[in-house]
């Protein structure tokens, strides 16, 4: 039984983003059985868990080739609708949408079908009683690495340092990623596509990045 690293709230949404989910969610909400008919059609896959409100993943659609696919997975309904608009408003084709927890789409993908996965200001669950729901640890280490392809990454950015520590160990201790830090202006994360969290945090917090690059 998976233990949740996110706890939803229930929220009222606007009329307008009711409306988006109802029109265009079908469109672009992925289905499982697809996949292996969609890593089969796509050069390259990309997939970001917990998207917020999906600044991150839509500019990195619209900055990326048509024939690399970009996977979303949000479990909060309000960010959901807020990618959908960006979608709707930027006419953007090479997204799809997973509005549920990550770990049950990593389950269902073909094992070396993803290029890159994106983990971005993830909740720290900074108590201690709270850490066995943090989503990096040992278990899901080794789920990403049958996932992703041979040189694949994952890319983590936190401004929690324990978070960071406690990120490192559990890679480090799975033995089969090599670790780069990223600095801040790195194009291959940061530049021009900067998450609102990270936008809002620019000033007084220092924050730690990642980049775990499987072993071929």
């Amino acid at each position: 039984m998976l233990i949740k690293s996110f706890v939803k709230r229930k929220r009222s949404l606007s009329k307008s983003k009711l409306l988006l989910l109802e029109e265009f969610l079908p469109k672009y909400k992925i289905a499982p059985k697809a996949l292996p008919a969609l890593t089969k059609k796509y050069d390259k896959i990309n997939l970001e868990i917990g998207f917020g409100k999906g600044d991150f993943l839509a500019a990195l659609a619209l900055n990326r080739e048509k024939e690399c696919l970009n996977i979303g997975c949000e479990p909060y309904v309000e960010g959901v609708a807020s990618l959908l608009q960006k979608i709707k408003l930027q006419s953007i084709e090479n997204i799809l949408i997973w509005p549920d927890d990550a770990r049950l789409l990593l389950a269902e993908l073909p094992n070396r079908s993803i290029d890159s996965i994106y983990i971005l200001f993830p909740d720290p669950w900074p108590k201690r009683k709270q850490q066995k729901r943090r989503l990096i640890n040992a278990r899901f280490i080794e789920l990403i690495a049958e996932k992703l392809k041979s040189n694949g990454a994952i890319f983590i950015a936190t401004d929690h340092h324990e978070y960071a520590s406690w990120a490192l160990a559990h890679f480090k201790q799975n033995g089969k990623f090599l670790c780069e830090d990223i600095r801040e202006d790195s194009s291959e994360l940061f530049e021009n596509c900067a998450t609102r969290y990270h936008k809002k945090n620019l000033e007084g917090k220092e924050i730690r990045a990642f980049k775990f690059r499987l072993g071929s």
